[in-house]
């Protein structure tokens, strides 16, 4: 599914309040995820952003190739399908 709005928002789901909105570059198929205390969107042409939950960037990660499948997460870990790869991103 593509995003309508190259944005992510995160509200509060008991008050409808927005807490925090970032405007993202690019187009994504893949739906953001949250993993522990970090939210990761992944644009489609594999640059990760990833936030604190409290809306704090904190980091860009490229993976070098194409993505337009949402990431998978799994015992700690972060499997991503690209267009060529699957990766695992974590500690063993």
């Amino acid at each position: 599914m593509r995003w309508a709005r190259e944005a992510l928002t995160c509200t509060d789901a008991a008050t409808g309040k927005e807490q925090w909105d970032w405007e993202l570059e690019d187009t994504f198929w893949a739906w953001p995820v949250l993993a522990k205390d970090r939210v990761y969107a992944i644009n489609e042409a594999g640059v990760s952003f990833v936030a604190s939950i409290d809306g704090k960037k904190l980091e860009e990660i490229k993976l070098g190739d194409a993505v337009r499948a949402t990431p998978a997460i799994l015992d700690g870990r972060i499997y991503l399908r690209t267009a060529s790869r699957l990766l695992c991103l974590g500690r063993p």
